[in-house]
């Protein structure tokens, strides 16, 4: 069972680096009252890092929305890369599937250049 400090610790872990507060371990350590040797202890410890994994999860969570948004934007104003990421995000598109096949801005141009000429008589 972990302590009040260890899941603080866990939780401040799970931020991204730019936005933890505080910044440092040392000046964790101050806030929480515990050593530097503590926090290494506990960042071992595989409870905290769970604790640390779970709040990573929530964190992605909250902005889920958002990226999905932009993702689909770029996929649909930017180029064959972002289109690609989009479709194997939503399961249209498999690496395995696919790993033989032309990238997604080359594709067209081979349907284009690949279709038989049109009979004129």
């Amino acid at each position: 069972m972990l302590t009040e400090k260890q899941m603080q610790y866990g939780m401040w872990l799970g931020k991204p680096a730019h936005l933890r507060e505080p910044k440092t371990r040392i000046e964790l350590a101050k806030i929480l009252e515990v050593t530097i040797q503590s926090l290494s202890r506990w960042a071992k410890n595989p409870e905290v890092l769970e604790v640390a994994n779970n709040y990573k999860k929530f964190e992605a969570k909250v902005h889920l929305d958002e990226v999905i948004s932009q993702m689909t934007k770029r996929a649909i104003d930017g180029n064959s890369a972002d289109r690609r990421l989009y479709l194997e995000w939503v399961g249209e598109l498999g690496k395995e599937k696919h790993k033989d096949k032309e990238p997604l801005g080359r594709i067209e141009v081979e349907f284009v250049t690949k279709q038989k000429p049109k009979d004129t008589n």
